[in-house]
């Protein structure tokens, strides 16, 4: 932080590797640091220490025109809030990608169409997003991804304000772009799309606690109570000198 004392410590001791076709559940509770991390991984933040490697580029080296490249071709981001173009409507919205990449006009807006077509969403092509509840947003924002047609997926709290119809939309549209190839990284307090992970990561105060293997949403809820007792453990010892003493007893 700039003009601070000392320097603020999101997180740390982070080192994962992501692969074509796998789904990667980052998991914790508010303030961990996992959305953070999440938009470190994806360009949007940048690393103070360390290197981040996005489909082949070290972003950490990368220019800002280059990183900015990658996400308009590559990187697809669902958010909490999709960021919508105000300006434009649904439908233009979900053009938006392929008329970045030059694509067709015609093809451009007849793939963004079936695409709405697909999501339950035609009805909302002529609307703009102040128009929209947020989880018509949430399906003009997936239609969106889903006509990019990305390499990976980021998706922040996807699911955050959305009922289950709306959620579990999301959930299948996520995994059958995985299983066609695509990755996925997705922040989440939504134990049943974490659950569908490939891997799960849970973060307690800014630090991977637990790497787990197609856990069930149990064992996710049970590897996050205990990173969270060990943090509380670890933060005693660090300001009680008493507890210190003890600890080495």
């Amino acid at each position: 932080m700039r003009g601070a004392k000392k320097p603020l410590h999101v997180f740390g001791g982070v080192s994962l590797t992501l692969h074509a076709g796998e789904m990667l559940a980052l998991v914790g509770p508010s303030g961990s640091g996992k959305s953070t991390l999440l938009r470190c991984l994806a360009g949007l933040e940048p690393v103070t220490e360390g290197h981040v490697v996005l489909l082949q580029t070290n972003l950490t080296r990368a220019t800002r025109g280059a990183i900015a490249a990658m996400l308009r071709e590559d990187v697809g981001l669902l958010m909490v809030n999709p960021p919508l173009v105000p300006s434009l409507t649904a439908l233009q919205n979900v053009e938006l990608p392929g008329r970045l990449a030059g694509r067709s006009a015609w093809s451009n807006r007849e793939l963004a169409v079936r695409v709405l077509t697909d999501l339950g969403a035609s009805d909302l092509a002529g609307k703009v997003p102040d128009q929209l509840t947020p989880p018509q947003a949430a399906r003009v924002a997936l239609a969106r991804v889903l006509a990019q047609n990305p390499k990976i997926v980021f998706a922040d709290e996807p699911t955050g304000r959305l009922g289950i119809e709306d959620s579990d939309l999301v959930l299948t549209s996520l995994k059958k772009m995985v299983r066609e190839g695509c990755a996925v990284v997705v922040a989440t307090h939504d134990l049943h799309l974490a659950a569908q992970a490939d891997r799960v990561i849970t973060v307690i105060d800014g630090a991977p606690r637990a790497t787990l293997e197609r856990p069930t949403a149990y064992e996710i809820l049970g590897s996050l109570e205990l990173g969270a007792k060990a943090a509380s453990r670890a933060a005693r010892l660090r300001h009680e000198p008493g507890a210190q003493q003890e600890a080495g007893a």
